[in-house]
Order: structure tokens, then C-alpha cells, then sequence
């Protein structure tokens, strides 16, 4: 019980996804269920009584598959409480078919009680609290509008129906959630830098390729080089250098957390930092903290003129710098930093601060981004 509490939490974002998924799912199929029915009822039954039942509830599975598609594709708060809602509408008119006709619909109410766990990840106590109160909802009901016989029998059934499905549930839910927490560990596997704990180049270019297609216009680009990082290598040994990527890795975790921007273990002793809505001024602002915040690590260098790793950074903002593509925004920024490493290192420089003949390098097709793919 408590580790499914921990993974609810720990993987908040793509369960809520997930749940969105199955909205979509069980309503499209309800869509496509009851038009068939329809379909059956014009050609063989004719006009039935519950056919405007079945029409209404077609339609709200059209609204809950669309509304699921338009406005929950994101993960929210509010899309497991769409879950709730769409399976309290289809108790209700379950319990209504079954008052209607009693022979056909307490098979309906019965599954519909037994799909609801397998198609929501949701905290026990809350899924179970909702089977509670619907099925005493319905044994209510029962209790008002049905013989006395017919009463006891399907509170019988509806009781037995809720026992089962609290069971049923806690396994359906337990096993999806190690399926997505499975599925968590293998995506931070693949794609996280083992070293630093950062994400990896793969991440990188997978999110170039999405923002390439939805708009990168408000797209910065942060460079990051650790300075006479080889000479660090060479003189302390890799496992100092090791150590040394380690820390800077935590150090650029924590320096994410505060602003917002997202650092890549590019390669080598480089790094990269994507961020959104920031201006070029701005950026300038988050390169000189960072390079402060490396400082402050006081990791002994000898060779360094201020005895310490520092690093040396070049930025550069889609709109500000006329980026034609987050190819050729990376350049430019690629640039910036290989213009602050000639000016002695240690140091931030944005791309618009350059001199002619380093803006010149990013422009070309040739780019740093292209040669290290």
C-alpha cells in the first residue's frame, strides 16, 4: 500500500497521461458500442423507448473523447476528476436502463462497477470511496423503487459486484503502476547521463526535434565548458575528473530547479542549457550566476589562474539573434562560447556581443551542432 502510494506520486505526470489515454479509449468504444446498437434498433427492433437514452449517451461519449483530445492533452489536476465524472454518467444511466428494464441492464451496472478499476490509476482509498457511494446510490434507489424481493437481490448483486471489484482493482492497480514506474526507469535509463545524472545527448535531439516542429521562437540556448578541463584530467587523474563532473552535474541540477532551464551532458566536458521565455538580456544575467555558482564549488585547480574550476559559457535567444532553426541557434551559441574561451576564459559572452568573424562561424551550414552529431 505504501509503495503504490510512492509511485502515485513519483510518477504524477504520466499517470495523469495515462488516465487521459483511457478517457479517450472507453468513450471512443462507448461511441462506437451504442451506435451499433442503434444501428441494430433501426433495422430489426424499430422504435424503442430507450433509444433516445442511447442516442444522449452517444453524444456524451463524442463530448468526453473530444473534450479528452482538446483540452487534457496536457497532464493536469483536473483530467482524473474527468475520469470520475465520465463513469459516474455511465453508472447513472446504467442504474436507469436497470430500473427500465431489469432483465438486460443489472448485467450492465455489474460490469460497468468491475471496468471502473481497470481503467483508472487513481489512489486506493479514493477509487474505492466512489464504488462505495455509487453502489449505495444504487441500493437506495433499489430500496425506493423496486418489490421487496427484487431489492434484496440486486443489492446482493451490487454488494458483491463492489467486494469484487475493490479486490480486482487493487491488483489491476498495482500492476499498472509497476508497469509505469518500470517504464520510468527505463526512459531515465536511456536517456540520463550515468556520470553527472544529467540527461544525454539522445534527450537533447529528441527535444530539438519536438520544438523544431512546434515553434522554438522563444527558445535560448546556454553553452557550458569547463575550462583546461583536459590539463584537469592529465594533472588530478580521471577520477578526479570524474568527481569533478559529478559535482558540477549536482551543481547545474540544483542551478535547473531555480530557474527553470534545462542542462544536457553534451559531450565531453560540455554542457547544454535550453531555456523558454527568456529575453537575451536575461540569459546574460542566468550565464554570470552560473559561472558564480560554479566558484563556489571550490574545486581545487592549480593550473587555473584563480586556482579553482571555473567554466566559460556562450548564449544565444532565437529571437533576439534571427535563428533561422535550433540547429542554428545552438551554433550561434556554440559560438558565443568558443569567442569567451579566446578572451581568456572564465567568462560569459552572448552571441550578439561577438565580433564579426565569430558570428560569421555559427551562420554556416557547417555548424559545431552539425560536426558532433
Amino acid at each position: 500500500m505504501q509503495r503504490n502510494r510512492e509511485l502515485l506520486k513519483k510518477n504524477a505526470a504520466e499517470i495523469a497521461r495515462a488516465n487521459n489515454e483511457q478517457l479517450r479509449t472507453i468513450s471512443l468504444i462507448l461511441v462506437a458500442l451504442f451506435a451499433l446498437v442503434m444501428l441494430f434498433e433501426i433495422l430489426f427492433t424499430g422504435w424503442t423507448s430507450d433509444y433516445f437514452s442511447h442516442i444522449l449517451l452517444t453524444i456524451i461519449s463524442l463530448g468526453f473523447y473530444f473534450f479528452s483530445k482538446t483540452f487534457l492533452e496536457k497532464p493536469g489536476f483536473f483530467s482524473i476528476w474527468f475520469v470520475y465524472l465520465f463513469f459516474t454518467v455511465l453508472i447513472a444511466f446504467a442504474i436507469y436502463f436497470h430500473l427500465g428494464s431489469p432483465q438486460l441492464t443489472t448485467f450492465m451496472y455489474t460490469c460497468t462497477i468491475l471496468l471502473f478499476p481497470a481503467f483508472i490509476v487513481d489512489y486506493a482509498f479514493r477509487v474505492n470511496l466512489f464504488l462505495f457511494l455509487v453502489t449505495l446510490a444504487f441500493a437506495v434507489l433499489a430500496f425506493v423503487f423496486e418489490s421487496w424481493e427484487k431489492m434484496l437481490s440486486d443489492i446482493v448483486n451490487a454488494g458483491s459486484a463492489f467486494v469484487l471489484s475493490v479486490i480486482v482493482g487493487r491488483d489491476f492497480r498495482k500492476t499498472k503502476l509497476n508497469a509505469i514506474e518500470r517504464a520510468r526507469e527505463l526512459f531515465v535509463e536511456r536517456n540520463t547521463d550515468p556520470l553527472t545524472g544529467l540527461p544525454n545527448r539522445r534527450d537533447l535531439f529528441e527535444r530539438l526535434a519536438s520544438l523544431d516542429k512546434k515553434g522554438f521562437s522563444v527558445l535560448s540556448v546556454l553553452m557550458v565548458d569547463i575550462d583546461f578541463y583536459k590539463k584537469f584530467n592529465d594533472s588530478y587523474g580521471h577520477q578526479r575528473g570524474d568527481e569533478c563532473l559529478r559535482m558540477l552535474g549536482k551543481c547545474f541540477s540544483n542551478f535547473s530547479e531555480r530557474t527553470g532551464i534545462k542542462f544536457f551532458r553534451y559531450g565531453g566536458e560540455e554542457f547544454l542549457a535550453l531555456a523558454e521565455c527568456y529575453s537575451y538580456s536575461s540569459m546574460g544575467g542566468i550565464a554570470e550566476d552560473l559561472l558564480e555558482e560554479v566558484k563556489s564549488l571550490d574545486i581545487p585547480f592549480d593550473y587555473s589562474s584563480t586556482k579553482r574550476v571555473t567554466v566559460s559559457a556562450g548564449y544565444a535567444e532565437a529571437k533576439e539573434c534571427s535563428a533561422k532553426n535550433c540547429e542554428n541557434l545552438i551554433g550561434m551559441a556554440d559560438s558565443a562560447l568558443y569567442y569567451a574561451k579566446a578572451q581568456g576564459r572564465n567568462q560569459s559572452v552572448g552571441f550578439l556581443d561577438c565580433d564579426e568573424n565569430f558570428n560569421l562561424k555559427a551562420m554556416t551550414t557547417n555548424s559545431s551542432f552539425r560536426r558532433r552529431k
